[in-house]
């Protein structure tokens, strides 16, 4: 399936390549279903870089299995937030999903976070991430270049520069 537009939203499993570069005002492409490869082809997703700006790059909430690869996010609150479902209470406290992967991946920008992936089993790599912060949605905001939650997670081989909180 080609993505031709933002935004955009993905709710059949399956492969799925930029067209081009593609700008937005709001969040970029929002996934809700697991099984999902997002291949960028080389090309650049840019959203807002307003400091208050509260959109997401590439999002899913409470899915599993989602790859991310082979191009550039530019602007966003977050670049990429894969989640868990983390803030809401589970009785064991335990994560239901993961086995993301994240990788060759471009990120300027962000205002808060690079990349947030939470989940068991996540790969995070070959990433350069740059510039990452001056969020002001938060009261005393710390920004993060790659942000990970949940146990397994390998992350290596990533770049990072100019993040105004924590690289990792």
């Amino acid at each position: 399936m080609i993505i031709g537009s933002l935004p955009f939203t993905i709710s059949t499993p399956g492969n799925y390549t930029l067209a081009d570069n593609l700008t937005t005002a709001g969040h970029g492409i929002t996934v809700n279903c697991d099984d999902v490869l997002i291949d960028l082809a080389g090309y650049t997703i840019t959203g807002p870089a307003d400091p208050a700006t509260q959109t997401y790059g590439i999002n899913a909430f409470n899915h599993e299995r989602i790859t991310i690869r082979n191009g550039g996010l530019r602007g966003f609150m977050y670049a990429v937030y894969l989640s868990d479902l983390i803030d809401s209470v589970r009785p064991n406290g335990s994560l239901n999903g993961g086995g993301h992967v994240i990788e060759q991946l471009n990120i300027i920008g962000a205002k808060f976070r690079g990349i947030r992936a939470e989940g068991n089993g996540n790969i995070i790599r070959d990433n350069i991430i740059r510039e990452i912060g001056g969020c002001t949605f938060y009261a005393n905001a710390y920004s993060f270049g790659i942000e990970s939650f949940g146990p397994g997670a390998i992350i290596e081989r990533n770049r990072i520069y100019e993040v105004r909180g924590y690289g990792i």
